[in-house]
């Protein structure tokens, strides 16, 4: 039993999430658990395949929702050919259609903006759809340089096995 545990069971909070998680961490984490965290907020953006690392997938088997921070990567996104491309093809930015290949997906996202026109386009995401083979093309995406979880390393990874 844990202290968050414990937190969350007294009603002192509606829910219960981590950050930056992977799976040997969640995995550690719910050992002797009464609570299932909510939400696992991780790095994902276009560029990082559709379930990098298999932590999508294995972080819905255990009910946890995926939250995905730096959904437009570091500003590197704004000038991918590809998004841009695709972007093109229906007058959208490549924030757009970034955006919307997230939230096609089921996973809530964190973003913000300074400006109120970016935060506007950023709303424009729902009214619109990737054909199937545009969603392919960006779920097998890999630039191989983000992983989901800055926390994880090799050498993590081998301590909490």
């Amino acid at each position: 039993s844990s202290d968050l545990d414990d937190f969350y069971l007294s009603g002192k909070a509606r829910a219960i999430g981590v950050s930056n998680f992977c799976q040997s961490c969640l995995a550690c984490t719910l050992k002797g658990a009464r609570v299932v965290p909510a939400v696992n907020q991780i790095k994902y953006h276009v560029g990082m395949t559709a379930d990098p690392e298999g932590l999508i997938s294995y972080s819905r088997s255990l009910g946890i929702v995926p939250m995905a921070y730096t959904p437009l990567g570091s500003g590197e996104l704004f000038q991918d050919p590809l998004l841009e491309a695709l972007g093109a093809v229906r007058g959208k930015t490549t924030a757009q259609v970034a955006l919307h290949w997230i939230v096609a997906k089921g996973i809530p996202l964190a973003t913000a903006s300074s400006s109120a026109a970016h935060l506007a386009q950023d709303i424009d995401i729902f009214a619109w759809a990737l054909n199937a083979t545009e969603t392919a093309r960006l779920d097998a995406y890999s630039k191989g340089n983000d992983k989901p979880s800055w926390a994880c390393t090799a050498e993590t990874e081998r301590l909490l096995v």
